[in-house]
């Protein structure tokens, strides 16, 4: 076995484990964000108030950023991807994004230009194709996490912007 694809194949797993535990950390702040709202004292719970709607609103957003984390969760290698790299940037055997664009065989291939000497073996093609089927997942992870972060900063900055349409109703 190529100790090189060892190292990339490791190196892709720690990406991995990364991407989930940043969704984790997401959906548990979401969480406790859910029901921090659901708790405040000043919703009126007998009448509908303009505050009662601007908080449903949050919640609801906070709970469509929780079930986009949660999905990340589902292993699957074809799913909604925004890019996270730029484009024009050099391909790097070692990051995930690139990894995931390149076949096995190009991994492989990328190796051998960047100076590996031996020939690989079936096992090496194996390691390749997990590696890009590892970089897949990563890759649909960490597009799901910026999904979902983008959908709960909208949640905490619409708070201002509803506090500013009040004191402006309020004060006219």
């Amino acid at each position: 076995m190529n100790k090189e694809l060892i190292e990339i194949l490791n190196n892709t797993k720690e990406w991995l484990k990364f991407a989930e535990a940043k969704n984790a950390m997401l959906i548990a702040f979401n969480a406790a964000s859910i029901y921090g709202v659901a708790k405040l004292p000043f919703l009126n719970r007998t009448e509908f108030s303009f505050f009662d709607g601007y908080f449903s609103f949050v919640i609801i957003l906070l709970i469509i950023s929780t079930v986009t984390c949660l999905i990340s969760f589902v292993p699957r290698l074809n799913f909604i991807h925004i890019s996270i790299t730029n484009i024009n940037q050099e391909s790097n055997i070692f990051f995930f994004e690139h990894l995931r664009k390149s076949t096995p065989k190009q991994i492989l291939k990328s190796l051998k230009e960047k100076g590996v000497k031996e020939e690989f073996s079936k096992i090496d093609e194996d390691i390749a194709s997990q590696i890009h089927s590892l970089s897949k997942v990563t890759s649909n992870k960490y597009s799901l996490f910026t999904i979902a972060v983008w959908i709960t900063v909208t949640a905490y900055v619409t708070v201002p912007l509803a506090g500013i349409f009040w004191l402006y109703n309020y004060f006219k």
